[in-house]
C-alpha cells in the first residue's frame, strides 16, 4: 500500500506493542478501554439507552407521580431531572453507567469517574452510578449519592481532571458507598424521598431526613379516606 493510502478496513484498531501490552493500565483507561465504554458511537447510545430505562422506570414503579426531563445539551454534568407530578421543585440526576458485560463489572467492581470541569455539588443534585444488564436489558444495582457526599469524599481529580468513585458489587461488600447501594426497584422512592418538596415538609416538622434501604418502591402520597 502506498503512502497516505487509506486502510481497506478503516474500522479495525492498530496493532499494539508488546511493550504497550506489557505497560500498567490505569483505572481510568480500563474504564475507557472496557467494551461499550470505549470513545465510540455505540458507548453513546448505550448511555442514553440507560438514562432512558431509568427515567422509565421511575416513572412507571412510581404509578406516575415521578416524571422526568432530559438536558438536550449535557454540558452542566445533569443528564436527568426528576419532579413530582404537580410540584415545581426538581432533583438533578448526573448518570454514570457500566454495562455488565465490562470486564470490572463482571468481576464484581465498578469504576467511573466524573469530569470535575462540570461537577457542581449541590443539595439538589445527585449522583446514580449504575449498572445494566446488557443481555436482558434492565438495569442492575445502583449507588444512588448526594453530590455533596461524592464531592467530600471522592478526593482530588486526576491529572485529566476526573474524580474517583470506585465500588464493590459484592453482596457483603462493607465499602464507604455501601449505605448509598440500591437495586433498580427501590430507586424511585429514594427520588421522592430526596425530593425538595419532601426535603422541605421534613425541615417543617423538624425531623431529620433518613435513608432507609428500601427493598421497594414506598409511595409517598396521601391515602384516600
Amino acid at each position: 500500500m502506498g503512502a497516505g493510502a487509506l486502510s481497506p478496513e478503516p474500522w479495525r484498531r492498530p496493532r499494539t506493542t508488546a511493550t504497550e501490552r506489557a505497560r500498567p493500565v490505569s483505572d481510568e483507561e480500563e474504564v475507557v478501554s472496557d467494551g461499550y465504554l470505549e470513545k465510540r458511537p455505540s458507548a453513546g447510545r448505550m448511555g442514553k439507552a440507560v438514562e432512558l430505562l431509568v427515567a422509565a422506570a421511575c416513572i412507571l414503579i412510581s404509578r406516575g407521580e415521578l416524571n422526568a426531563s432530559m438536558a438536550l445539551v449535557d454540558d452542566e454534568g445533569v443528564d436527568l431531572v426528576f419532579h413530582r407530578v404537580g410540584g415545581s421543585a426538581t432533583l438533578a440526576v448526573q448518570v454514570k453507567a457500566r454495562m455488565s458485560s465490562s470486564k470490572r463489572v463482571s468481576g464484581g467492581g465498578f469504576v467511573a469517574f466524573v469530569r470535575s470541569q462540570t461537577f457542581r455539588p449541590r443539595e439538589d443534585l445527585f449522583m446514580l452510578f449504575i449498572t445494566a444488564d446488557v443481555d436482558a436489558g434492565t438495569l442492575g444495582t445502583l449507588w444512588f449519592v448526594p453530590s455533596t457526599a461524592f464531592a467530600a469524599a471522592g478526593g482530588k481529580p486526576n491529572a485529566r481532571g476526573r474524580l474517583k468513585f470506585a465500588a464493590s458489587l459484592k453482596e457483603k461488600s462493607k465499602d464507604q458507598w455501601r449505605t448509598y447501594r440500591l437495586e433498580p426497584t427501590a430507586l424511585p422512592g429514594r427520588v421522592l424521598d430526596e425530593s425538595p418538596e419532601a426535603r422541605s415538609l421534613l425541615a417543617f416538622v423538624d425531623l431529620a431526613p433518613s435513608r432507609p434501604n428500601h427493598a421497594e418502591f414506598r409511595s409517598t402520597r396521601r391515602k384516600g379516606p
